[in-house]
């Protein structure tokens, strides 16, 4: 779950407390009955809210990396609840989520994807610097053999390993420039080889 469906989760736990003690004042005589019947209504209600999650995430996630592969043979990435468009990109063989960043120049690498794709951090110099939201960060130039994109494949591609406190690894224009084009509708992000 993410931060926001925590804050969503409180409010209807506390909304739900309030009705139920405006229920109980009521009902007084009846208190057992009211109760049971309450319970039977959370444990619906609960039944739901999880199952509704459940198939969110598995709609999500069905594809691996939020993206399909239309009719022409472009590859379609849909926005998230979050605004943005994510994709799994294949990197040197390891499959890492990213952020689509049309605003970063190269694709950076989070430490702990770096390592999944094969990097030793430890070897590693960290001689470069990124201007970012958060401030100057240490980064370290590298170069990725292999980055996939659905059925898309480049190769000898720059990128860089993030020094700060990166959340998510980002791909940047470095690697979406190789393309015939990009188009962004409302929802969606198409890419043209």
């Amino acid at each position: 779950m993410r931060t926001g469906d925590w804050e969503q989760l409180v409010y209807y736990g506390i909304l739900l407390a309030a009705l139920l003690g405006g229920v109980l004042l009521t009902r007084q005589g009846q208190m057992g009955k009211t109760l049971r019947q309450f319970g039977l209504w959370a444990l619906t209600f609960g039944g739901i809210v999880m199952a509704y999650g459940i198939w969110e995430d598995i709609s999500r996630n069905s594809t691996g990396s939020f993206a399909r592969v239309n009719e022409r043979g472009n590859v379609v990435l849909e926005k998230q609840r979050d605004g943005h468009f994510h994709a799994t990109v294949v990197i040197n063989g390891a499959p890492i989520d990213t952020l689509v960043d049309t605003g970063a120049t190269l694709t950076v690498l989070t430490p702990q994807d770096a390592t999944r794709a094969g990097f030793d951090i430890d070897r590693l110099q960290f001689s470069g610097q990124a201007r970012t939201a958060n401030g100057i960060v240490a980064t370290a130039p590298i170069r990725l053999d292999r980055v996939a994109l659905g059925p898309f494949e480049e190769r000898n591609v720059s990128a860089a390993i993030n020094g700060g406190n990166l959340d998510k690894s980002l791909l940047g224009m470095e690697f979406l420039n190789r393309f015939g084009r990009l188009e962004i509708t409302r929802d969606q992000l198409i890419i043209t080889k």
